[in-house]
């Protein structure tokens, strides 16, 4: 009910060059999505780390208390068992979703050419591959 506006800095270094970066945003209150989680889009299976840009600010709901700061601070076991049963959901449900990829890449042939999975067993460092959305899943870009 009352005017907020959170502001975010991150800053970080390009470990080729060196060159200190910063990205900086804010977000008022109509923007802030509570009990909201951001969705991975990195995955590995098999040495192969993917990023999916497709999913790059998607959310889920996840389980959160609904209490004051002040209960939390009177009460943090409220905040911890919250938090296991959040991890567990989020867990089980990684766990389906890769379960699901496993059987769906065996039955299209599992290492078929057709596949973007790679046999990376004679390889010393992962590949990373990056999804857009407008690019219909092909691979954009493969580095190692």
């Amino acid at each position: 009910c009352s005017d907020l506006e959170v502001i975010v800095i991150l800053e970080g270094v390009v470990e080729t060059t060196g060159i200190t970066t910063q990205a900086r945003t804010s977000y008022v209150s109509e923007e802030i999505q509570w009990g909201h989680r951001f969705v991975p889009i990195v995955t590995e299976e098999e040495g192969v780390y993917s990023v999916d840009y497709s999913k790059f600010g998607n959310t889920v709901k996840v389980t959160t208390p609904s209490c004051s700061a002040r209960e939390l601070d009177e009460k943090p076991y409220i905040l911890i068992q919250t938090l296991q049963k959040s991890e567990l959901s989020h867990q089980n449900s990684l766990r389906k979703r890769n379960s699901m990829r496993r059987n769906n890449s065996m039955r299209k042939g599992g290492g078929s050419s057709g596949s973007l999975r790679r046999n990376n067993s004679g390889l010393a460092s992962p590949k990373v591959q990056f999804f857009t959305p407008t690019d219909g899943g092909q691979n954009l870009n493969a580095v190692t």
